[in-house]
């Protein structure tokens, strides 16, 4: 496995981590985090790219960068202007999707709603056990007021799942 996905792989980890841990303090995503990641994740595609196929591959990472942040932005945009989400989530997924490029973002996307629905079962159950009724966010926007749990963690461990998955597949095939 050559250094650049290791270094790559890092930095998505660190990113998705980072994400989760602000959204859960905070139950929100800040452009300070979002912004900057999806700009790291673009250059670092062109650069990766540049080194590795010279110029024409400095562009084909461009694309391939742009494409995944058109995914995961394009997604959560639809699912925001239904009222489903917030505008950090929407930033995040595409700066996400600018590291893991189209079908990752989009993989990552499914995964993290079936892990939602597992982590809300099991908190549900929990709260019930423990006689507890459930509670939603206190906050001034009814988006985030809705929601039941913040969508940075079901996300970053989507993603962790599909980078483990990746160097499975890499470790099976070397």
């Amino acid at each position: 496995m050559e250094p650049t996905f290791w270094v790559w792989a890092l930095l998505v980890v660190v990113f998705t981590a980072a994400a989760a841990v602000v959204d859960m303090r905070t139950h929100r995503l800040p452009n300070v985090l979002t912004v900057p990641a999806f700009a790291l994740g673009v250059v670092f595609h062109v650069i990766w790219g540049w080194v590795s196929e010279g110029p024409w591959g400095a562009l084909t990472g461009l694309g391939w960068s742009l494409a995944g942040f058109a995914v995961g932005f394009g997604i959560l945009f639809v699912l925001w202007l239904i009222g489903g989400g917030g505008g950090g989530d929407v930033k995040f997924m595409g700066a996400l999707g600018a590291w893991l490029g189209p079908r990752d973002t989009a993989i990552v996307f499914v995964a993290s709603a079936f892990i939602n629905v597992a982590l809300l079962a099991l908190i549900r159950t929990w709260q019930f056990v423990e006689g507890k009724k459930p509670q939603l966010v206190q906050d001034s926007d009814p988006r985030v007021r809705r929601r039941a749990m913040s969508y940075g963690l079901p996300v970053a461990l989507a993603t962790w799942i599909v980078l483990a998955l990746q160097l499975w597949n890499q470790a099976q095939a070397g």
